[in-house]
This record gives C-alpha cells, sequence and structure tokens, in this order.
C-alpha cells in the first residue's frame, strides 16, 4: 500500500489517500480524511491487470539480457532466489483479481441454494 497527497473530489482539499495497486496497475485510492474511495470496476481492472502482465512476460527476456550484461554475478546468484520467489509474488499481486471472482462465486452458491437449485 502506498500514501500520497491527492485531491479529493469530496472533502475538496489536498488530503491523503491511501492506493492499492495490483501489479502497476491503480486498482483504488481512499481518502483517509472522510474515506471517499474511487476504484477501477472489476472486469476492466482484470482486463487492464492482464495486459499488463501479458506485456511484462513479453518484455521479461530482453529485461533479463540487460540485467545479465550490466551485473553478470550478481544476476547470476540473485537468479535461483528469483526462480523460487517470483511465482508467489504473481499470486500476491494478482490475489485481489482471484479474492473478488472467489467472493462472487461463493454469493451466488448461497443466492442459488437459497432459491432451491
Amino acid at each position: 500500500m502506498y500514501r500520497a497527497g491527492l485531491m479529493c473530489n469530496e472533502c475538496g482539499d489536498v488530503e491523503m489517500h491511501e492506493l492499492r495497486y495490483v501489479g502497476r496497475i491503480l486498482a483504488r485510492s481512499t481518502c483517509l480524511a472522510c474515506g471517499a474511495a474511487v476504484k477501477h470496476d472489476e472486469a476492466d481492472l482484470r482486463t487492464a491487470y492482464l495486459r499488463d502482465l501479458e506485456s511484462r512476460l513479453r518484455t521479461k527476456p530482453h529485461r533479463m539480457l540487460k540485467r545479465v550484461a550490466r551485473h553478470p554475478a550478481k544476476f547470476i546468484s540473485q537468479l535461483p532466489s528469483a526462480i523460487i520467489h517470483k511465482p508467489a509474488r504473481l499470486f500476491e499481486e494478482a490475489k485481489p483479481l482471484v479474492g473478488g471472482l472467489a467472493e462472487r462465486a461463493r454469493m451466488s452458491n448461497r443466492a442459488n441454494q437459497a432459491r432451491g437449485l
């Protein structure tokens, strides 16, 4: 989570806001003074995140080659750890998207059970 001073549409003043990102995409901004929140539509956020992830994956080989050219020993020494930890970091990054899908599925199942479906 990050914080930044932003103009709040509700307060009308520059106030501290809590910023939540999904990957490199700003998902939500919440004014810490009044609680007003501005957030991405979930479907739009998911589409933007997947596009961004695709771009990052496509450019990863080039970025790795630049790193190995600049600092070969450092690159080699950090590679095993990166291979182990990167999948967990990607999962943590995408968890807000996955969590929203899981919650909607649970709510849908409860509604269907209540209706006897």
